[in-house]
């Protein structure tokens, strides 16, 4: 058998999440089994077993399915693999979860140093901390998602980046698409240190807080504490850390020891004044087949002076690989500094978690809480839960043999911008229809909201893929007798945020028993508990001869009680429901008789779709405070 690579099996485990919760297929999870009759063997006949006891399904939502990645939690003394282009990184320990509940990856270790600072943060600037460890926030796990995090896996979401728009979330899900959104492949991430090489003796460090006397665009007069020796910083660094000027690196090209002026290679942005502090650090010169990366070296703060680490300034494009040079180059008898570059792959580090990290398992997660509005019984036992593919409402209900859940339509955003001039605040309004002119799709109007005079956005429901982007949109309205009205406005798309369509109008969970609503005449019920009268499990036979045993009970008071019915087999006269209002049904041992007020037949045809998955478990009772939490694990 073929061994299927990494990225591959994240494929897999990806197009499984999307297709558990497309429109289109309508995924449930269900439970069964009220007299622990069925197993969760694969033959035919225990599958009917199981469909003709199922009490409730629940849709599959986008929260409640994710992809996981293993949890490695942040240690005080471990260490972590960097990322690293030569090795495989289904066995690195290269990414970690920290208090905060944020996920980051490890650029740098220092060389194999113990990490001993937690990273922290949600900038996208890397993260340097001691021990010439660097990182990289990539997201924060989603609140949404949170019920998936346990002792050894945590969820990540798959996020999509629209060209041209860098703010598209106003919750955390915002932290990880900046992330993905300012992530480019060929760019310089960080650069090791390998091999220290010999001090740089030049080194002025930032804790003597040396300070700028005087300068030029292209001169400092130096702190007079500096060297009195002719050409002693050239090839050096200068680097302004506080006061005017802050944040500026330049070369020395020329020192003058008895006057302290250094020359520069280029001149300052920002001339500095007397408030400037410096430092004085071994220059770093970086090569290849990309352009723009520029970088800084750190040395170390004990009284030695190696270099530690070195941070990037600019991470260039368009490199796949680099070398560098580190002046002042140490004597032919020296050893050189030797650097390493972590250059990004094709999408660059964060632009895809899901394959950064190898997201390989895929969980489902779901809950059944109480008595779910009705359509959950409670008092009595399941035994079974599994995955129910593409089943059709019910006889008897609106869009009876369509499958359920697909009855719904999606909200999707779109950008636009005006095709000539400012915008109108009224260029829509709800429930006209936005028409693509290349795209040939429509939408109905929910809302319309005016950014500015060049920017608005669009909510429509029911568009069933992106329009193009810069295509013209037009908008009209139904003006009666299948004809239309079109405005004389239009506009351009700038995205359409098709990825992130809502799924609205969709009902999420489905009784899946008989419910009938009955009367007796010889005795009134036990409101508290009908069981104790018709005990759960008790064999009921309809006057048309349809058979079941008693699921549970609702809304009971005196004489009557809405009773749920499972197990059904329909009689030789009876409707496609399998009882009907007007009949007898004697139940239990006692044979007590019900007359059938009302008869509703379960909202999911039992006998349609497909049964995914069955997993038997030890009978649990329900009860209206509890929350049945089901979860399925997939690996690849």
């Amino acid at each position: 058998m073929t061994e299927l690579s990494s990225n591959l099996k994240v494929f897999l485990t990806r197009e499984l999440e999307r297709q558990f919760t497309s429109l289109d297929n309508s995924v449930m999870m269900f439970i069964s089994n009220v007299d622990n009759s069925g197993s969760s063997s694969e033959s035919l006949d225990n599958e009917i077993v199981t469909r003709r006891q199922i009490q409730t399904a629940k849709l599959l939502s986008d929260n409640s399915v994710a992809l996981l990645i293993p949890r490695v939690n942040w240690e005080n003394g471990e260490i972590y693999q960097k990322l690293d282009s030569s090795l495989e990184r289904k066995n690195l320990n290269f990414y970690v979860y920290n208090s905060e509940g944020n996920v980051y990856v490890c650029l740098d270790n220092g060389g194999g140093n113990r990490s001993i600072d937690e990273p922290t943060g949600t900038s996208t600037d890397l993260i340097y901390l001691q021990n010439g460890y660097v990182w990289k926030f990539l997201f924060k796990v989603p609140t949404t998602l949170i019920d998936f995090v346990d002792t050894n896996w945590i969820p990540l979401r798959e996020i999509p980046v629209y060209e041209g728009k860098p703010v598209a979330y106003s919750d955390e899900e915002q932290l990880q698409y900046a992330v993905q959104y300012t992530s480019q492949g060929g760019q310089i991430e960080s650069i090791s240190v390998i091999d220290a090489g010999d001090e740089y003796l030049g080194v002025v460090k930032s804790s003597l807080e040396f300070t700028i006397q005087t300068a030029t665009a292209t001169t400092a007069t130096l702190d007079g504490r500096s060297s009195n020796v002719d050409d002693y910083y050239n090839n050096y660094s200068i680097r302004i850390f506080d006061g005017t000027g802050s944040g500026q690196i330049r070369k020395i090209t020329d020192y003058v020891g008895s006057t302290k002026v250094a020359t520069i290679s280029s001149p300052w942005t920002v001339t500095p004044n007397n408030t400037s502090k410096f430092e004085i650090i071994p220059t770093i010169e970086i090569s290849g087949d990309g352009t723009g990366a520029s970088a800084y070296s750190k040395v170390s703060v004990f009284e030695d002076r190696f270099i530690t680490s070195v941070i990037m300034i600019e991470k260039g494009s368009n490199y796949s690989y680099a070398t560098f040079k580190v002046l002042p180059e140490p004597p032919s008898t020296g050893n050189p500094t030797v650097l390493s570059a972590n250059i990004s792959p094709t999408d660059g580090v964060g632009r895809n978690p899901l394959f950064d990290l190898i997201a390989k398992r895929l969980s489902v997660l779901i809950r059944i809480e109480g008595n779910e509005d009705g359509r959950a019984i409670l008092g009595n036992e399941y035994s079974q839960y599994g995955l129910w593919l593409s089943p059709k409402i019910g006889t008897g209900y609106n869009n009876s043999g369509q499958v359920a859940g697909t009855d719904g339509y999606l909200k999707t955003t779109i950008d636009i911008a005006p095709s000539t001039g400012a915008l109108p605040s009224n260029w829509a309004t709800t429930n006209d229809y936005v028409f693509g002119s290349s795209s040939y799709n429509t939408g109905k109007v929910s809302n319309f909201q005016k950014i500015n005079d060049s920017l608005g956005q669009l909510e429509l429901e029911g568009l069933n893929s992106p329009f193009k982007k810069n295509e013209t949109l037009y908008v009209f309205t139904p003006s009666g007798g299948g004809t239309y009205e079109f405005y004389d406005r239009t506009a351009t798309v700038i995205n359409t945020l098709f990825e992130d369509s809502i799924r609205s109008g969709v009902q999420g969970t489905y009784r899946c028993t008989h419910r009938l609503r009955v009367h007796r005449s010889d005795d009134v019920f036990n409101d508290s508990a009908p069981q104790q009268d018709i005990p759960f499990d008790s064999a009921v036979t309809g006057s048309c001869g349809s058979i079941g045993i008693v699921a549970g009970f609702q809304n009971t008071s005196g004489n009557t009680t809405d009773i749920f019915i499972t197990n059904v087999v329909r009689g030789a006269t009876s409707d496609a429901i399998g009882f009907t209002g007007g009949e007898t049904l004697i139940a239990g041992s006692d044979g007590i008789v019900l007359d059938v007020i009302e008869a509703y037949g379960p909202e999911l045809n039992l006998f349609s779709g497909t049964i995914l998955y069955i997993s038997s478990v030890d009978e649990v009772t329900r009860n209206a405070e509890q929350i049945d939490l089901f979860k399925i694990n997939f690996d690849f």
